[in-house]
């Protein structure tokens, strides 16, 4: 696979060879497959295997096709049907790329519709109809099976929530509930939205929950909405590298891999392309300049679409495609600028252009305090390092990515957990009490604290700690984990408290529901357990621990007949269940 996309990757410098050969000649076209080949993003991603590697030589494809399309008079022009199908292949490009990136589908209309007003109306059609043709199966196949009209079974409400709300940065942000990963995306939000709601919710539908929080927003605060939204234009072409989850500058600088000599990145290729589409624009006739300007109106189209929602480093390489391309034009013009005899015209363009690329270098390189883009990388080393049980690397790594932190209480937080899950409580407990320190207080941290106590076997001071606690404001999760730990550091009173709170969260929680009929158990109120357990047993009927629990409540209220019954049924799921088994011996003597 790796092979694959190396190849996709060389083709698109190709791509661009061929777009800025046809929009401004030889030279500019070198010079522009040199900033692409040469440009570390987009050979990282080359790497990784992930959807976005295809985006770049997906945006190639499009936009060469374009190209070949719009290819100016004067520069032998194909013939009629040629010219058609080259505008059928790039609404085919982009339709099929709107599967992978949905944020293309903007650009692509927008270069329909800017067709359609100058009077191509016919490539117009015929380009719409390319990505009609591409997007058809899967909308066919989402009706078919989902009964809703949609392009792909996405979460693009979600997506849109992260990037407008009240706390929104304009960079990925965790959802309270929600697991930053696929299963999260696709179990979590519906759990959430369905919660809140009341009812059950087709995709659509939980898509349109989180997106109506996001609109509902916007429209209290539109001020801050629009801060907001050009905050995030900005990020569209700003320097820094936006990791998610991946980061080029920890491969780049800590691994220290070949790509710390692809420096051709954002910090020069962003102001040089933008001054590229300002400069550089053919000079021939109106019909020349009209084609560019179509073409070039993929960029300011797709940095909207994704304003519209969160910035990525992954999202933003289709950018880099056409701004290689407009890059190689702009140095070319400067070139060609220099060897003009013309004194007075010279220096005045030149002067221009470099107060412009000024500008553009001093916005794209603007110091936006960004979290460091090593983090979730030298994270990632820190929990390979500690499940290898070596301690030291797993430190150093955990040193390196504390110092760079602007918020080193998270952090310390976060690798303590990290040493918690792989079973090194004492480590993990040192790191918890250095967030302390740092001012650190949430209800997840104490949690994290108590239950470093416990594995440490020290549960007399993980039940105080429990109890010291402030739960009111602790979301559902969190109290479902804080309620199994008191059960297990015998509070069994708060633990009835905190796991009440989460089946009053998701009712449908089968698992809440057996943890809260135990802690009711352990609280000698058996029919309160019973109510529970019952209520367990109902949502998930295979749980033999739940059935035993439920038996030995209803033993204990003198339900002597149920008692048995349930026993039965739980040991006809696991005939070793203790619980049931005990029943049956202390109500049938066997």
């Amino acid at each position: 696979m790796h092979v694959v996309q190396i190849a996709l990757g060389s083709l698109t410098v190709g791509g661009v060879y061929i777009m800025a050969r046809q929009w401004a000649g030889s030279r500019a076209a070198w010079i522009a497959a040199a900033l692409a080949a040469g440009c570390g993003v987009l050979t990282f991603h080359e790497i990784v295997l992930m959807q976005s590697a295809l985006d770049p030589f997906l945006t190639a494809c499009a936009l060469t096709s374009l190209t070949m399309a719009l290819r100016p008079a004067t520069r032998r022009p194909p013939s009629a049907s040629a010219r058609a199908r080259w505008f059928f292949a790039f609404g085919l490009c982009l339709g099929i790329q709107t599967l992978n990136r949905p944020h293309v589908l903007l650009p692509a209309l927008a270069i329909v519709l800017l067709l359609w007003s100058v009077r191509r109306k016919k490539p117009a059609v015929i380009a719409a109809a390319g990505l009609v043709v591409a997007m058809l199966p899967v909308v066919a196949r989402n009706l078919v099976t989902a009964g809703q009209w949609s392009l792909v079974s996405s979460h693009g409400g979600l997506n849109f929530y992260i990037g407008n709300n009240e706390s929104a940065t304009g960079l990925y942000q965790l959802v309270p509930g929600i697991r930053p990963d696929i299963d999260g995306q696709r179990e979590d939000t519906r759990r959430v939205a369905e919660a809140a709601t009341g009812r059950p919710l087709s995709d659509a539908g939980v898509s349109d929950y989180f997106s109506g929080l996001a609109w509902s927003w916007i429209r209290r605060e539109p001020v801050a909405a629009a801060r907001l939204f050009g905050k995030k234009i900005l990020l569209s072409i700003h320097a820094d590298h936006v990791a998610l989850p991946h980061s080029f500058e920890f491969f780049a600088s800590d691994v220290k891999t070949a790509l710390r000599w692809l420096a051709l990145n954002g910090w020069v290729i962003m102001p040089l392309g933008l001054a590229g589409l300002l400069f550089a624009t053919p000079r021939g006739s109106p019909d020349e300049t009209m084609s560019f300007r179509i073409w070039a109106a993929f960029v300011p189209a797709y940095m909207v679409a994704l304003a519209v929602f969160f910035l990525a480093e992954r999202y933003r390489l289709p950018l880099f495609v056409p701004l290689c391309v407009s890059a190689g034009m702009f140095v070319d013009w400067l070139l060609t600028r220099i060897a003009d005899r013309r004194v007075p015209l010279l220096r005045r363009e030149l002067l221009v252009s470099a107060g412009v690329v000024m500008v553009l270098a001093t916005v794209t390189n603007w110091p936006f305090r960004l979290a460091d883009a090593r983090e979730g990388d030298r994270l990632r080393m820190v929990r390979h390092a500690a499940s290898q049980h070596d301690t030291a690397e797993a430190e150093r790594w955990a040193a390196l990515v504390v110092a760079s932190s602007s918020a080193p209480a998270e952090v310390e937080a976060r690798v303590g957990r990290i040493y918690l899950s792989v079973a090194q409580p004492e480590t993990a407990l040192r790191h918890f009490r250095t967030a302390e320190s740092y001012g650190a207080r949430s209800p997840e941290l104490l949690v994290d604290i108590a239950e470093s106590m416990e594995q440490l076997g020290d549960r007399a001071s993980a039940r105080s700690t429990l109890l010291a606690g402030d739960w009111a404001a602790a979301p559902a999760p969190l109290s479902l984990r804080a309620g199994r730990l008191a059960m297990a550091v015998e509070a069994s009173e708060l633990a009835a408290t905190l796991l009440r709170r989460a089946t009053e969260a998701d009712p449908t929680n089968a698992d809440a529901w057996a943890q809260l009929g135990f802690a009711f158990l352990f609280s000698s109120r058996p029919d309160d357990a019973e109510r529970a357990l019952k209520q367990a047993a109902r949502l998930n009927p295979s749980d033999a621990v739940a059935q035993g629990g439920l038996a030995v409540s209803l033993a204990r209220q003198g339900k002597t007949d149920e008692a048995l019954k349930w026993a039965d049924s739980a040991l006809a799921l696991d005939p070793a269940e203790p619980l049931a088994t005990q029943v049956r011996v202390a109500l049938r003597g066997r």
